[in-house]
């Protein structure tokens, strides 16, 4: 049609070619293993449209093999570094608050998020100064570029693989949410930001920022897993999670949402359930809608990981999903295997 809007389509791509490549693991039983080299992210990560010919090797010197046996994980949490610099009221959602605002942009939206830190927060002024020191002299593996094009959000954050491809072609992070601990602290180790908590809470919801471009939302595939019970919306923990993210759309009406989730959502309930989410992004949110099932296996990567992937544009936009070159990668090519070295602690399950 004439009046389509033209787009770089095979930046996508790069979702599929760096999910969990270069990402440093920080949960139990892997604690500081870098997946991949840790760098600036052009070095971790192909650029915009390339398929990855041959991915960065993974070396460690060791590799801690424990099982927590559902024990109570009393370690202290990375991100507690930071407590010196947060108001003690025991609420966990500072952390959040002092990263994102410490990695905000030095702009006029920056000087007044200081002030509703000191303001509505109880933040003390000396302390966002000693935290954004702190931050200064710290070394964080993958940022923004200086010159980003682009702003999002990134739900459902997990370890961070979506922020991963975003940055890599222009974007700036304004806001992340994730509820699980261990993910939580893998993505502060990798960004320096800690991610708000619940976003199902209308406090939650409440800080994301009024303007941004893209929203990312990888949401839980549990209840459309073919591993699960597949109870899909009827799953009241994690199943109705996908209309949170239609709240936060009808909301801020981003020009671009790219959603991401297991492929046994397209068949389940016999397409019922993909007929809904259809008929809520297309007919009642009014986003030109795209569709298609794409294997991490064709990117560059050595696993089989088929996926749903959805982008929704304000406006109707010409846009077509990459096909990947089909170049079998295997586990040994991107993994010096000789490298590593493997330590049993006694607490692990044999």
């Amino acid at each position: 049609m004439s009046n389509q809007k033209k787009i770089n389509t095979t930046d996508i791509n790069t979702i599929s070619a760096t999910k969990n490549v270069g990402l440093k693991d920080t949960s139990e039983g892997g604690e500081g293993l870098p997946l991949a080299p840790a760098g600036k992210p052009s070095s971790a990560t192909p650029s915009a449209g390339d398929t990855p010919a041959t991915p960065p090797k993974c070396h460690t010197d060791s590799i801690s093999l424990t099982r927590n046996q559902g024990k109570h994980n009393s370690r202290k949490k990375n991100y507690e570094e930071l407590k010196a610099f947060i108001p003690q009221t025991g609420n966990e959602e500072n952390y959040a608050l002092l990263t994102h605002y410490l990695m905000m942009k030095n702009d006029s939206a920056k000087a007044n998020k200081r002030k509703e830190l000191i303001e509505k927060f109880s933040f003390a002024e000396e302390k966002i100064t000693e935290a954004e020191n702190f931050f200064n002299a710290k070394k964080i593996p993958f940022t923004s570029k200086p010159d980003s094009s682009f702003t999002f959000i990134d739900l459902f954050a997990g370890i961070g693989g979506f922020r991963l491809a975003m940055q890599a072609n222009g974007g700036r992070c304004v806001f992340s949410s994730e509820w699980d601990d261990a993910a939580k602290q893998t993505y502060y180790e990798n960004y320096g930001e800690v991610p708000f908590g619940d976003i199902t809470k209308e406090e939650t919801k409440a800080l994301i920022p009024e303007h941004f471009d893209v929203l990312c939302a990888g949401f839980p595939c549990q209840p459309f897993s073919y591993s699960g019970q597949k109870l899909g919306f009827k799953d009241k923990t994690k199943g109705t999670l996908f209309f949170d993210i239609c709240e936060i759309l009808k909301k801020h009406q981003p020009k671009v949402f790219f959603l991401e989730n297991v492929k046994g959502l397209v068949s389940h309930e016999n397409g019922k359930t993909i007929d809904t989410i259809r008929t809520i992004l297309g007919d009642e949110l009014h986003y030109d809608i795209h569709e298609a099932i794409l294997s991490s296996l064709d990117f560059g990567l050595p696993q089989k990981r088929e996926r749903w992937y959805c982008v929704g544009f304000r406006e109707e936009t010409a846009f077509n999903f990459p096909v990947g070159q089909k170049k079998i990668v295997t586990l040994r090519s991107i993994i010096d295997i000789n490298s590593l070295k493997f330590e049993f602690s006694k607490s692990a399950a044999i």
